[in-house]
């Protein structure tokens, strides 16, 4: 999405200045287009640019389709990060309303995204955990388990 590419001031203005759905819809599949193709082993779906399809979910101009993607957004990252499907919002009706909504849903989504994250964090150490109770010998283990060098008391202590 634009947004995570470009200072929130860049797109406000861009924003403002462009009001061609179609133009937009070719712009963002541009982008996602030269940065798969910047790398390998990078793929990225593109948006569909039939506009009537748009249209079937409210969505004609390009900051209708950012709020669209920006709430899209929101509600994977909460099912992933909280394990439900928050409510779908209705649109909001002045751009205005829709750009508060944009930084509402990316700030919503960032939050769940790094509640996932930590949850798997937690998930992954206990997994961890239970394989050195069970006897496997993990990294930690291994490391732990290395012999360290000899020594005797009295190169421990002089008197």
């Amino acid at each position: 999405m634009l947004v995570d590419t470009v200072t929130f001031f860049y797109y406000y203005n861009h924003m403002n200045d462009m009001k061609n759905l179609s133009d937009y819809l070719a712009e963002l599949n541009a982008k996602t287009l030269e940065w798969v193709n910047a790398g390998e082993g990078r793929w990225a779906t593109t948006l569909v640019e039939d506009l009537d399809h748009w249209a079937e979910y409210g969505i004609r101009i390009p900051l209708q389709l950012d709020w669209y993607l920006a709430a899209c957004d929101r509600h994977e990252a909460v099912r992933e990060g909280d394990g439900y499907k928050p409510y779908w919002p209705q649109m909001p009706s002045t751009d205005a309303e829709l750009k508060d909504d944009i930084l509402f849903f990316e700030q919503e989504t960032e939050n769940a995204y790094a509640r996932a994250k930590a949850q798997w964090e937690r998930e992954e150490a206990e997994a961890e955990y239970q394989r050195q109770l069970a006897g496997e010998h993990t990294p930690a283990v291994v490391e732990a388990l290395k012999p360290s060098a000899s020594f005797t008391i009295g190169e421990l202590c002089s008197l």
